[in-house]
């Protein structure tokens, strides 16, 4: 087991090299901006229509109303334009690959694709075969509540998201530096970004690779829309070569467990389904739910 730096090691030749998928981000942005110029062209369309016509107050109404939703969905598109462009530059970066299957071991970023700090600390983890007791594929079903129009309060609904990870369990327990190395990179916060002279707090990090236990270590594949390419069945063909393939894991999280699918959602980047489930589940009011939220999405990996 090798710790090395980013700088020092950049996928290229022989093996396979695992990214957050550009055609689903690409995909997802498309379909909200459509959507965008949707709304605004049915807007303007009901307004030219019926510019002709003998209005009533009702049409005045309707008037004003379509044209204060033509101008919130422009103010929308344009606001979420610097968010989307920053997505999509940070998935077709270079060093914003998970994982590296080589025919002399696997590679693993531990530093999130979002993460734009400039830093030299060591971030990859090269595993030879030999170090791997086994690979197996892991599904976690989680039940996460649906909030209300006017609150997380108000909505007492579930929804059934599913999480699909690559667990690679070693033979032995990692070194301290690869301990601290996590602890590391899930507490590092961002700085801010600028556009023009809009100042904008960046967004959280998707982080992608934790340490599930002393001798495991966990890549989320696909969980809330965020898909990894390529597909999981696709590396575990490629690794079957070199390591044992355990059996699949698929595993329904009790309601009871509460208190880990919180830590769970906070540690993967999703504060605000963590902050959902601290109100319904515990009571908090919307604000301190936020807080507590975010102070677990910025603490180490347990």
């Amino acid at each position: 087991m090798k710790l090395k730096r980013l700088s020092e090691l950049t996928p290229a030749g022989v093996g396979l090299v695992c990214r957050p998928s550009r055609s689903s981000m690409v995909r997802r942005i498309t379909l909200f901006y459509l959507f965008i110029l949707s709304v605004v062209t049915f807007l303007s369309w009901q307004l030219w229509s019926g510019e002709n016509q003998a209005r009533s107050i009702v049409d005045t109404l309707f008037a004003g109303a379509s044209i204060l939703g033509i101008a919130f969905a422009a103010l929308l598109g344009l606001g979420a334009m610097p968010m989307a462009v920053a997505e999509l530059r940070s998935v077709f970066l270079p060093t914003s690959w998970i994982a590296w299957v080589r025919p002399t071991g696997l590679v693993v970023n531990m530093r999130s694709y979002q993460d734009r700090c400039v830093t030299g600390d060591d971030c990859l983890v090269e595993l030879d075969y030999h170090e791997i007791a086994e690979v197996h594929p892991d599904t976690e079903i989680l039940r996460v509540p649906v909030g209300g129009l006017f609150g997380y309060h108000s909505g007492l609904r579930c929804r059934t998201e599913t999480i699909e990870s690559l667990v690679i369990r070693l033979r032995d327990p990692p070194r301290a530096a690869l301990v601290e190395i996590f602890s590391i990179n899930a507490r590092r916060m961002q700085p801010p970004s600028k556009y023009s002279r809009l100042r904008i707090r960046p967004q959280r990090m998707a982080h992608r690779v934790s340490l599930l236990s002393a001798t495991e270590i966990r890549l989320i594949w696909a969980m809330l829309g965020s898909q990894t390419a390529p597909k999981l069945e696709k590396v575990l063909e490629v690794l079957r070569y070199f390591v044992s393939i355990g059996t699949a894991q698929v595993r329904d999280v009790p309601n009871v467990d509460i208190d880990n699918q919180i830590s769970l959602l906070a540690a993967s980047g999703l504060p605000e389904e963590a902050a959902k489930m601290l109100c319904r589940h515990r009571g908090m009011e919307p604000r301190e739910a936020w807080k507590v939220a975010c102070q677990l999405t910025r603490s180490p990996p347990s």
